[in-house]
């Protein structure tokens, strides 16, 4: 028996080992830390949602090149009853050769500050107060 209890535990990587030796001798360590900073700051054993601002950027339109684009579709036209007809193949290669005169992109990238919300438990919040000290 003793045997195969020796041989399960050779079967597991050093590294996995470590780690949960790691842990153990962690709490083992600092249980009564964990158990008053518990105590203090997280009453109940749910997750909590916290928020926090972050920078981030959003993708917005550039009136400059869609009014650009406007004036493009303006001098390609396709009209059924009109003296300048162009069939849609003739129309798509107008536009194509006069897009490639815009320079402005048409979407900007803009940045902002967005407030984002993650579930934290305890052991992470603990984490954080315990890495801040």
């Amino acid at each position: 028996m003793l045997k195969k209890i020796i041989k399960f535990i050779k079967s597991f990587s050093t590294p996995l080992l470590l780690t949960v030796i790691a842990l153990i001798l962690f709490f083992g360590l600092f249980k009564n830390e964990i158990q008053i900073w518990k105590f203090l700051n997280w009453p109940s054993y749910i997750e909590r949602e916290i928020s926090y601002d972050d920078k981030c950027t959003k993708k917005e339109s550039n009136p400059e090149y869609w009014t650009r684009y406007g004036e493009i579709l303006k001098e390609c036209p396709y009209k059924i009853n009109s003296k300048y007809e162009l069939n849609e193949k003739e129309r798509e290669e107008c536009i194509e050769t006069k897009k490639k005169e815009i320079t402005s992109p048409s979407f900007v990238d803009k940045e902002y500050i967005c407030k984002q919300t993650r579930k934290e438990t305890w052991f992470y919040a603990f984490g954080r107060y315990w890495f801040k000290k």
